[in-house]
């Protein structure tokens, strides 16, 4: 053990073994003889404000009360230690006290006085054996704790004595209303301020004074004084109790916070949950917390788990871009080889550095498993593109670490997500949420400004030659209504000021006109003594002009007045979009998002002729109802080379099995509701340790299970269920005779050319389902989904028009085995329960009959203790988990 020095920064004074003080006896006497000064130059200013009768308001006769009440010696043991004794206090201690034989009788005493009088005056004394592992002051906190439990008021210590053989503390009633600090509001800048009253207090004008004196007879004396003037609401403890802690600490690496509520508060009503989550917060530390530092502290944690994950090293990543990135290696190498579709997504809100927390999916049997997760934050760094460049780097470790080339990757519409797949994943197909795409769509209709989206007319009529140059929105545009951002394959807008502007009015351009640039007659207008309002006009070098001019937008014809609504204008003004033609165009999206050339029905069975058929569709659409804004921002942003690849399904030879990033949104809510919610904010390494300690095995074991063959049918995907339940209804929906030549279904390849399958979550129709023999219920637990025809493969799919004997059912196979597979229990498990073999040889009653000799012996231990009355054993049984548990399984 390392030597003790004075804690004097001028001093360091080597100090003798076991001394109880922090400074050296040569320090301890100069700050004596400071407080001495001090005390004497205050006592000196009180004389001279009080005036020099003080000392006659005190009768002096000359008896033996003209000395002091209590004399007090200061001295120094061998060792230089300071001992303060009191030579009167242990003198009133004999006369006044009353003697008790032990101390249940002066506590029972004592319980007695509290119940029948209001007032109370109490002074006792009993003797109890000398014991060396307990201080005097320990002895002193035991017995207060004791007068706390017998009484029902909790009393706060004012000071500690240390006598020559001994040790005094004086308390006061916590509840003492004369006691109470006054409040003092915080200095600390942006702190909130909070009326915290506290608990209520009440005149009792309290003290308590328990002294701890060895005797002659190597026994201890301990004597208590407690005046408590009024009597008032007993103490109630707040603060969480032993047994309960001790249940936090045996779940708090397997349970979360909600989870222990209904546990503990079954065995303590009185614990809140907010006790419980803050409990397991401190607690859990040991778990997860590894530097003050949050980023450093999850990167050594995630090396506590090499069987786990693969802590990744970004490279080329810009300056000042904080980033901590790993890969989920139980989950990536049992899949390597198949892959096919991933989803990327981020989410906000889930570390108190404020992060973005970034994952990557994969789909297997339609469910997503997280191959890896990254917190990025982009704030402090300049670089363009920064973003893009961070997660081009993670993403180039998960390939490197996993060989993973996915044919699909499912994203939202963010650019940097997009650029940096396209960089590292040229190959593979970018397929925009179908969700999301619905929602921006629906988002920016419903909104009624014109100015949208800069069309080039030309651009869009050198790719298609039906469409018209001269249609398309007039006045000014939007540079910032872009989906996305701005597209990379074109270059950013241009100043307005020295843009320069078409002479034609009907020429459909974005640029504005320079200062400089002198109109032609035919771009005026002259208005006379009207006045424009400037937000809704471009004014053109008026300095030698007498009248004003603005652009004027060609009207649309007025709509029927009863599908008109406030959204749609005034007057017949045109708007960016009617609310009756919403629905239609959503429609529209969705059916030129779902087409495919393996899906006959709609177009040429290829991705050119599908494009031109989908546009060619919008086009005329919007052309008929005169809605040229609308247009524009439907080609600039999701039917234009560059954009259509992005979420049409026809770009791409193979069907996604995904439509949407759902996989990934259901990640979020399942990690924040189940997880994140118990916390405001956590820090870094937390929820790096709970997505890889608390999330991760739930994953872990649905992947094995459906990896491995075990001759049962359950933890299956969730979406079987509907399969079956639409499978059902289809295969009950009439058909109507003759049926129509335009559907022409193929059990061969199960696809149909009618326009429901497109659409379908499935890709089924009731053609399709009807054109094959009925099904067994093992088809639905068995069925696979293929991204290429025949969409559905399973031998038991035999199509009517086929010249093979049709599948035999399973006479015995329930038809709601898919309903009760995941709640299947082993029917009769008799012979299948591994008993371990005793290693001790013992027979039952030998091996009790140890366990009771061990217990009793155990139980004798704990009588003798009863005479040390230390309640510091009864602390370690509680805490030590076997006896707690051992205690809870007796007391139930």
């Amino acid at each position: 053990m390392a030597s003790q020095v004075c804690s004097k920064t001028w001093c360091h004074q080597e100090l003798p073994e076991n001394y109880r003080f922090r400074t050296c006896p040569h320090c301890r006497e100069r700050d004596c003889e400071t407080k001495r000064a001090q005390r004497r130059r205050q006592s000196e200013k009180k004389g001279q404000a009080q005036g020099p009768d003080k000392e006659n308001k005190r009768p002096r006769d000359g008896s033996e009360n003209d000395a002091p009440p209590s004399t007090r010696t200061r001295k120094e043991n061998s060792d230089g230690i300071a001992i303060i004794e009191d030579s009167d206090d242990s003198d009133s201690e004999k006369e006044d006290s009353n003697t008790f034989e032990n101390a249940e009788d002066l506590f029972q005493t004592l319980r007695t006085d509290f119940r029948k009088n209001s007032i109370v005056n109490f002074n006792g004394t009993y003797t109890i054996a000398f014991d060396p592992m307990i201080s005097f002051r320990d002895g002193v906190q035991m017995v207060q704790q004791e007068i706390w439990k017998v009484t029902g008021y909790r009393f706060t210590v004012k000071d500690h004595k240390r006598l020559k053989n001994g040790h005094k503390t004086r308390y006061w009633c916590s509840q003492d209303l004369d006691r109470k600090k006054k409040s003092k509001k915080s200095e600390e800048p942006g702190v909130k301020q909070r009326d915290n009253v506290g608990m209520k207090r009440y005149p009792c004008h309290s003290r308590l004074v328990i002294t701890s004196r060895e005797t002659e007879a190597s026994m201890v004396r301990v004597t208590v004084r407690l005046v408590h003037g009024a009597r008032h609401v007993t103490y109630t403890d707040v603060a969480m109790p032993e047994g309960a802690l001790a249940i936090v600490r045996e779940n708090v690496e397997w349970l979360t916070p909600v989870a222990m509520v209904n546990k503990v508060q079954a065995t303590f009503p009185e614990v809140t949950a907010a006790q419980i989550h803050t409990a397991w917060s401190q607690m859990s530390q040991l778990y997860w917390r590894r530097d003050d530092e949050q980023l450093p502290s999850a990167a050594r944690l995630l090396t506590e788990f090499p069987a786990d994950v693969d802590v990744f090293t970004p490279v080329s990543v810009p300056d000042g871009v904080e980033i901590i990135c790993w890969g989920m290696k139980m989950i990536a190498q049992p899949l390597k080889g198949k892959i096919f579709e991933v989803g990327m997504d981020a989410t906000y809100n889930t570390n108190s550095k404020h992060l973005e927390l970034y994952s990557v999916m994969a789909e297997h049997d339609n469910a997503g498993f997280p191959l890896s997760y990254c917190l990025l934050s982009t704030a402090s760094a300049i670089d363009q593109g920064k973003r893009t460049k961070a997660l081009t780097a993670w993403l180039r470790c998960l390939k490197d670490a996993y060989d993973i080339n996915p044919q699909v990757v499912h994203v939202d519409k963010d650019m940097a997500e997009i650029s940096s797949v396209r960089h590292l994943w040229s190959s593979a197909k970018i397929s925009l949420c179908w969700w999301h795409l619905r929602r921006a769509v629906r988002t920016r209709l419903g909104n009624g400004k014109l100015a949208t989206s800069p069309y080039n007319a030309k651009r869009a009529n050198a790719e298609y030659s039906f469409i018209d140059v001269n249609f398309g929105p007039t006045g000014r545009t939007d540079d910032g209504d872009n989906e996305g951002g701005w597209p990379d394959d074109e270059p950013p807008p241009q100043d307005p000021a020295s843009a320069a502007i078409s002479s034609t009015p009907a020429a459909i351009t974005h640029d504005q006109p320079t200062l400089t640039d002198t109109p032609t007659t035919s771009d005026i207008v002259e208005l006379p003594n009207i006045k424009i309002p400037p937000r809704r006009v471009k004014f053109i070098d008026l300095s030698n002009m007498t009248s004003k001019i603005r652009l004027v937008a060609p009207r649309a014809p007025p709509l029927d007045p009863s599908q008109t609504n406030d959204e749609d204008g005034e007057d017949g003004r045109r708007t960016f979009c009617p609310q009756p033609y919403r629905d239609h165009i959503i429609k529209l999206m969705e059916k030129h998002y779902c087409a495919h050339p393996l899906i006959p029905g709609y177009a040429m069975p290829h991705p050119d002729g599908i494009k031109k058929w989908a546009v060619r569709n919008m086009y005329s659409f919007c052309v008929e109802h005169d809605l040229p804004h609308l247009w524009a921002y439907l080609w600039q942003n999701w039917y234009r080379k560059g954009r259509w690849e992005l979420w049409a399904r026809s770009a791409s030879k193979i069907i996604p099995v995904l439509k949407t990033t759902m996989i990934l949104e259901s990640h979020w809510r399942r990690i924040k509701h189940d997880f994140l919610h118990h916390f405001h904010m956590p820090r870094c390494d937390l929820l790096a340790w709970i997505l890889v300690v608390k999330l991760a095995p739930t994953y872990y074991r649905k992947l094995n299970r459906l990896l491995s063959e075990t001759g049962r049918y359950r933890e299956l995907s969730s979406w079987r269920k509907g399969f079956k339940r639409e499978w059902k209804k289809l295969a009950k929906t009439p058909i109507s005779l003759p049926l129509n030549d335009a559907y022409r279904p193929d059990a061969h390849k199960m696809v149909c050319t009618c326009p429901y399958l497109a659409t379908s979550r499935f890709l089924l129709c009731k053609h399709v389902v009807q054109a094959v023999h009925p099904v067994p219920p093992v088809f639905f637990l068995e069925v696979k989904r293929q991204r290429t025809a025949p969409i559905w493969v399973h031998p038991t799919l035999k199509p009517l028009d086929s010249d093979a004997d049709p599948p035999t059912p399973d006479l015995h196979a329930e038809d709601d085995e898919l309903d009760r597979c995941d709640d299947e229990d082993d029917e009769d498990d008799e012979g299948l329960i591994d008993v371990e073999e005793d290693e001790t040889n013992q027979t039952f009653e030998e091996s009790l009959d140890e366990l009771i000799n061990t217990v009793e012996e155990w139980f004798d231990g704990l009588r003798y203790q009863k005479q040390f009355r230390d309640k510091r054993l009864l602390q370690t049984i509680f805490k030590e988990g076997g006896g707690a548990a051992m205690l809870r399984m007796a007391r139930s």
